[in-house]
């Protein structure tokens, strides 16, 4: 693994710029800059030759590769969902009448709906009654559209959310309202406010934890060796399940994961200390 070098230092016969240094925010203006030397790395960003970005050339020097499992931010975001629709499957013993809400015309949000529709769409006894589509505009009304939904759709037991963002815009507040017992609640990625709520044990019950320092180390390793004319190592950044009773951080506190990927890179770059935790 190539060794990431502190700022000024260009190694052995190598130009070496300092991890982001003059990056610009996209990838189309960093080229159309012309700027000799950047890199573009990718922490969650889909690249142009993304199909949801219309498949044009790839300008990402460093694009996130998670892990061997999910080489793409594509694959990472489609085996979220399927790993959603794996824990209702489990839960429900494979009988669940499930109210899906998804993030509509945004690349994450709809990676996340194709993998979770695909695999409960294998399941015998599975059926989506209806699904909240739900795009950027519509999320300041969320509240209504999925209180709507909720009440028309009496027989459902289920409740997956693709976003744990909605669950702070309004889903939440929905679900304490309603106050429907036996209805399994199926989140996302784990933020603080959506753990306190499966802390509570109303409303929101289970989120997949995936470190969001773990990818940013990832991402920076990445960028290292695109400087190196090497490839991105796979990170091996994972998805946990998380409830009440497991996985869960501490009161007030980010997911971390079980890895301390942050000793574990700086021995990989033979640094001591050099890198900024996350």
């Amino acid at each position: 693994m190539g060794r990431l070098r502190p700022p000024g230092d260009r190694g052995p016969g190598r130009r070496h710029r300092p991890a982001g240094r003059r990056l610009r925010p996209g990838a189309a203006g960093a080229r159309r800059g012309g700027t000799r030397g950047v890199k573009i790395a990718s922490f969650s960003g889909f690249d142009c030759d993304d199909p949801s970005q219309g498949r044009s050339k790839a300008l990402f020097d460093a694009p996130a590769r998670f892990s061997a499992a999910t080489p793409t931010l594509a694959d990472f975001y489609t085996r979220m969902g399927r790993l959603r629709a794996d824990t209702v499957i489990a839960k429900t013993k494979g009988e669940a009448k499930i109210l899906h809400v998804s993030f509509e015309d945004v690349a994450m949000g709809e990676y996340q709906a194709k993998g979770f529709t695909d695999r409960i769409a294998a399941c015998g006894g599975c059926r989506i009654v209806d699904s909240v589509k739900i795009s950027p505009a519509d999320v300041p009304g969320i509240r209504q559209k999925f209180e709507t939904a909720l009440l028309k759709h009496p027989q459902v037991d289920v409740v997956t959310v693709d976003i744990d963002h909605f669950f702070v815009a309004g889903v939440q507040q929905a679900l304490v309202a309603a106050n429907r017992p036996g209805l399994l609640v199926v989140g996302g990625e784990c933020q603080i406010d959506n753990m306190n709520y499966i802390r509570s044990g109303k409303g929101q019950e289970i989120c997949y934890g995936a470190s969001a320092g773990y990818r940013a180390y990832a991402t920076v390793d990445a960028l290292d060796r695109a400087f190196q004319g090497s490839p991105a190592a796979t990170a091996g950044v994972g998805l946990q399940i998380i409830d009440r009773t497991r996985n869960m951080p501490a009161s007030g506190t980010e997911y971390t994961g079980p890895i301390d990927y942050s000793a574990l890179y700086k021995k990989a770059w033979n640094r001591q200390g050099g890198a900024e935790a996350p």
